[in-house]
């Protein structure tokens, strides 16, 4: 089964079939050049066949995902179903939970006001980002 439709299906919340958003999702990641889906470490294409027992690394935004394919559904169910079909690495879950745990103290550290910026305030702000970003 391609590697896009597999994706859209061990993701998939519905028994219906994917979307054409979702498989144009799937497409997209694995056609990045920076490689957000590899298999055993290799870069895939999206034609590229899924089978039991392969170990996909998938990375959306800041998260990496080490995942094993345990089976490939023959149609796309509830996500129940989906996440009985692959196993995520206990490396991959201890690096979530830490990069949540950073992401919580970040956001603890940041300072905020008591109250929303009023007009001023915010294009201040804005013209201090856009400064910054130069």
């Amino acid at each position: 089964m391609r590697m896009t439709h597999t994706y859209c299906e061990l993701c998939s919340c519905e028994g219906r079939p994917p979307s054409p958003r979702q498989v144009a999702m799937a497409y997209a990641l694995l056609q990045d050049p920076l490689g957000k889906v590899k298999v055993h470490g290799d870069r895939v294409k999206p034609a590229h066949d899924a089978k039991p027992g392969d170990m996909l690394t998938i990375s959306i935004g800041t998260r990496v995902m080490d995942i094993e394919i345990l089976s490939v559904p023959d149609r796309r169910g509830p996500a129940s179903v989906a996440m009985q079909c692959y196993c995520e690495s206990a490396a991959s879950i201890a690096r979530e939970a830490r990069n949540q745990e950073q992401q919580r103290l970040a956001a603890l550290s940041r300072p905020r006001s008591a109250e929303r910026p009023d007009k001023r305030q915010r294009r201040q702000l804005n013209r201090l980002r856009r400064l910054q970003g130069e």
